[in-house]
């Protein structure tokens, strides 16, 4: 059984705070690949800094020598968005022998009754919560349809030890990466602040992103 971790996001831009959190679900699950899922941005929501082509070519950048890691262009290439629990059920499907972890926030998990077909999505795949500045878990204040589903996944230890049906909640390092922030610098072009928080691999590719944008900017188009 191949333990995949799988962290999905806008990541616009991917940023070190993307680094820990793999860092340490690979450590602490002992996982043996994992996959960054760049999600497609639908038109109705904010558009990101960063096209679909950049944050991919941004996140390959960043991940670069990390062995087993590697980015999936699949929702960025299909122009729709796809939903955990579909996706989760894909890979199942074209990878029977693969236990896929899905990562996320406490933050969102703290949510999760509330995601498309949230409830299934211990069914079609395991979870992987991390710790979150100023997002703590108790169970007993939590809407009773999640309550239910902690009760009825949380893993006792951080084996993973089937296809599905498990929730680990990591005792990781918090990371308090603003990508907002980043974003907003980048928008100014101000890329020496917004190098602190991005991975040195691709910065220079950032860097000629934002000049072409200020020369198509000054040529008025």
């Amino acid at each position: 059984m191949i333990k995949l971790g799988i962290l999905g996001g806008t990541f616009d831009p991917f940023h070190l705070g993307h680094l820990l959190i793999l860092r340490e679900s690979m450590k602490a699950l002992s996982l043996d690949r994992a996959v960054v899922e760049p999600n497609f941005i639908p038109y109705y929501r904010e558009q990101p800094v960063l096209s679909g082509d950049e944050r991919l070519e941004i996140c390959r950048l960043s991940v670069a020598g990390m062995p087993g890691v590697s980015v999936s262009d699949r929702e960025v290439r299909r122009g729709v968005y796809t939903p955990t629990y579909s996706l989760l059920r894909e890979i199942r499907a074209a990878e029977p022998d693969t236990a896929p972890v899905f990562i996320i926030g406490m933050d969102s998990f703290l949510y999760l009754h509330k995601w498309q077909n949230g409830p299934g999505i211990p069914e079609a795949g395991n979870l992987a919560v991390l710790k979150r500045p100023g997002y703590i878990l108790k169970p007993e204040t939590l809407p009773p349809e999640l309550r239910a589903i902690y009760e009825k996944y949380r893993a006792p230890d951080n084996r993973v030890t089937a296809h599905s049906g498990q929730i680990f909640f990591l005792d990781t390092p918090e990371t308090d990466i603003s990508a907002t922030r980043i974003r907003n610098l980048l928008r100014r072009g101000d890329l020496a602040e917004a190098g602190k928080y991005l991975a040195p691999a691709a910065l220079p590719r950032i860097g000629e992103i934002l000049k072409q944008r200020l020369t198509r900017s000054d040529s008025g188009e």
